[in-house]
């Protein structure tokens, strides 16, 4: 199952639930997306966590201190879904991005370090 934020500022937070625990209890802050056939929960949730789509969540959202939207408005929202085989190598795509992304970050933060390193080592004559 997907538990999707309804809540305007955290509509991003979308988590993949994996377990096989019966009884799992969450907010009414939140939807549940059950699984379904010819739908990746990956697919979705990467979907979901898009711009255009948070763009279209807050649009349908209403409420004054706290926006949300309601399930009505969000099951009218419409959802491209691909053939599963499509939706696979997209998230296999999605992912394959994010690794390198996030690797290209831990390798910014070590050169970062080594030249901070480099500059102290300068300055204190070493």
């Amino acid at each position: 199952d997907l538990l999707v934020s309804v809540l305007s500022g955290s509509m991003r937070s979308i988590a993949m639930i994996n377990s096989k625990d019966k009884n799992l209890i969450a907010s009414t802050g939140f939807f549940v997306i059950r699984q379904t056939d010819g739908l990746d929960k990956q697919f979705l949730m990467n979907i979901l966590r898009t711009t255009l789509f948070q763009n279209l969540l807050k649009r349908e959202s209403s409420g004054a201190i706290m926006p949300s939207i309601n399930q009505e408005n969000f099951l009218n929202l419409k959802i491209p879904v691909p053939l599963i085989q499509v939706q696979k190598r997209i998230t296999q795509e999605i992912n394959t991005r994010k690794t390198k992304a996030l690797n290209l970050q831990n390798e910014a933060k070590e050169l970062l370090e080594n030249a901070k390193k480099e500059v102290e080592n300068i300055i204190l004559g070493g």
